[in-house]
C-alpha cells in the first residue's frame, strides 16, 4: 500500500507540475495574445494617423487645384478685357481714320474760300487805309483853309 501512495503521490505531483506548467504557459499565452493586441491597436492608430493625413493632402490638393482653376479663370478674364481694349483702340484708330478722311473733302472745299476771305481782308485793308488817307488829306486841307 506504501508503494501505491507513494506512486499516487508521486503522480499527484507530476500532475500537479503539469497543470502549474499548463497554467504558466496559458498565462505566457494571454502576455503573449495582450502584447498582440496593443500591437494591433498601435498599427490601427498608425494606419488612422496616415489615412488622416492622407485625407489632408488630398484636401490640400483639391484646395490648390481650385485656387489655379480661379487663377486661370482670372487670367482668362484679364485677357479677354485687354482683346476688348485693343479691339475699342482699333475701333477709335479706325474712326479717327474715316473722320480724317471725311474730313479730308471739306478743307479742300475750305481753300477756295479761305482765300477769297484773305482777299476781301486786303480789299478792307486797303479801303480802311485810303480812308485814312482820305480823312488825313482832309484834315491838312481843312487846317490849311483856316489858315489861309
Amino acid at each position: 500500500d506504501a508503494i501505491a501512495a507513494e506512486n499516487s503521490t508521486k503522480a499527484d505531483a507530476e500532475a500537479t507540475a503539469a497543470l502549474n506548467e499548463a497554467v504558466s504557459r496559458e498565462s505566457d499565452a494571454k502576455v503573449s495574445e495582450a502584447a498582440a493586441v496593443a500591437r494591433e491597436n498601435e498599427a490601427k492608430s498608425t494606419e488612422a494617423a496616415a489615412v488622416a493625413r492622407e485625407n489632408e493632402a488630398k484636401a490640400a490638393e483639391a484646395e490648390a487645384k481650385a485656387r489655379e482653376a480661379d487663377a486661370v479663370a482670372r487670367a482668362n478674364e484679364a485677357k479677354d478685357r485687354e482683346s476688348a481694349a485693343v479691339a475699342a483702340e482699333n475701333d477709335a484708330v479706325a474712326a479717327e481714320s474715316a473722320a480724317k478722311e471725311a474730313e479730308a473733302p471739306f478743307k479742300a472745299a475750305e481753300a477756295p474760300f479761305k482765300a477769297a476771305q484773305d482777299e476781301v481782308e486786303a480789299a478792307l485793308a486797303e479801303v480802311k487805309a485810303q480812308e485814312d488817307a482820305y480823312n488825313s488829306k482832309t484834315e491838312e486841307l481843312k487846317k490849311a483853309s483856316e489858315e489861309g
